[in-house]
């Protein structure tokens, strides 16, 4: 009889009991660790340095929109006024008014005019009575 022919594996068994990596092995695996950690660092720091600028960007954008608002509304103001000062310059060009606010303010009488002050009122009488 003939014996059945062996059969040989393309990978040869390994032991049941896990083996020591070889000293080359753990400083590959050193390396590639200290690698994965500087590349992780480094990844941190350039994100680190993205998001501190990113903040920066927005608060400086934020404080030029208050920066703008302010002036906006001290324009608005410097307009209102200066329309009424328009306004005042023209009332003051006319002669009825001018005369109206100088008999109101400084109570100034016309000729044969009496002014009299009542009580309560917010203009105290400087001068009693003048002649124009």
């Amino acid at each position: 009889m003939q014996q059945p022919a062996k059969i040989h594996q393309l990978r040869p068994q390994q032991p049941a009991t896990p083996t020591k990596p070889s000293l080359a092995a753990q400083r590959a695996h050193r390396v590639h660790r200290r690698r994965l950690v500087l590349l992780l660092a480094t990844f941190a720091l350039v994100m680190a340095v993205g998001v501190g600028a990113f903040i920066h960007t927005q608060r400086a954008i934020a404080h030029s929109r208050t920066t703008v608002a302010s002036a906006q509304h001290t324009l608005k103001k410097t307009k209102a006024t200066k329309a009424a000062l328009k306004i005042q310059i023209n009332q003051l060009n006319d002669e009825d008014y001018l005369m109206k606010l100088v008999r109101e303010k400084y109570l100034v009488s016309k000729k044969g005019e009496t002014v009299f002050a009542l009580p309560g009122l917010a203009a105290s009488p400087t001068t009693t009575s003048t002649d124009k």
